[in-house]
C-alpha cells in the first residue's frame, strides 16, 4: 500500500524511493539492535549470571566479546531456520514483560501511596489500566493463535526462575 501510494506522489521514482528509505531504515535498526543485544549478556555478565569473559570491553567501551556472542547467536538462529520462532518467543516475552511493568505501577501506587515519585504516570488510572488491557490482549490472542509457540514461552519462563535464582545464588 505505501509502494502505491508512493508511486501515486512521486510516479515511477516513488517506489525506489520507498525502498532506498526502507533498506536504510532497515539497516541502521539491525546496526542499533545488534550494538543494544550485547548489553543484555554483558550486564548478566557483571551480576555473575555469566561467564566473566562477557564482561570485558575495549578500550571505547564495547562489550566485544558479548557482542561476538550475540552476533553468533543471530546467525544461528537465521541459519538454524528457527529466527521466526525466537522472534515470536521474544514478541511474547516483551508483551509478558510490559504487562508486568504496568501492574507494577498500579502495586507500587498501592504499597506506597506517600512515596515520593520523580515522575508520574500521566493520566493514571485509566491510561496504565489501558495499557495493561492492551497487553493482556495481545497475550491471549498469542495463546489463540500460536499456541504452540505460546506454551514454549510460557515454559521458558516457568523454567527461567529457578534457574535465575540459582545463578544468583551461585554467583
Amino acid at each position: 500500500m505505501a509502494a502505491t501510494v508512493a508511486r501515486r506522489l512521486f510516479h515511477g521514482a516513488g517506489d525506489t524511493m520507498l525502498r532506498v528509505v526502507m533498506i536504510v531504515s532497515m539497516l541502521v535498526s539491525m546496526n542499533a539492535l545488534t550494538a543494544l543485544s550485547s548489553r543484555i549478556p554483558h550486564a548478566m555478565s557483571s551480576d555473575g549470571l555469566l561467564p566473566p569473559a562477557l564482561r570485558r570491553v575495549n578500550t571505547v567501551g564495547t562489550p566485544v566479546p558479548a557482542l561476538g556472542v550475540s552476533v553468533l547467536m543471530t546467525l544461528a538462529f537465521i541459519l538454524s531456520n528457527t529466527f521466526d520462532s525466537a522472534l515470536a518467543l521474544l514478541a511474547f516475552f516483551i508483551a509478558f514483560n510490559f504487562a508486568l511493568a504496568i501492574a507494577g505501577v498500579f502495586r507500587l501506587r498501592l504499597r506506597e501511596p506517600d512515596a515520593p515519585r520523580p515522575f508520574r504516570v500521566p493520566g493514571y488510572p485509566v491510561v496504565p489500566a489501558v495499557a495493561l488491557l492492551g497487553s493482556v490482549a495481545f497475550l491471549c490472542a498469542t495463546v489463540w493463535g500460536d499456541p504452540a509457540r505460546s506454551a514454549a514461552a510460557i515454559g521458558l519462563l516457568a523454567v527461567s526462575v529457578p534457574l535465575a535464582r540459582l545463578a544468583k545464588r551461585k554467583a
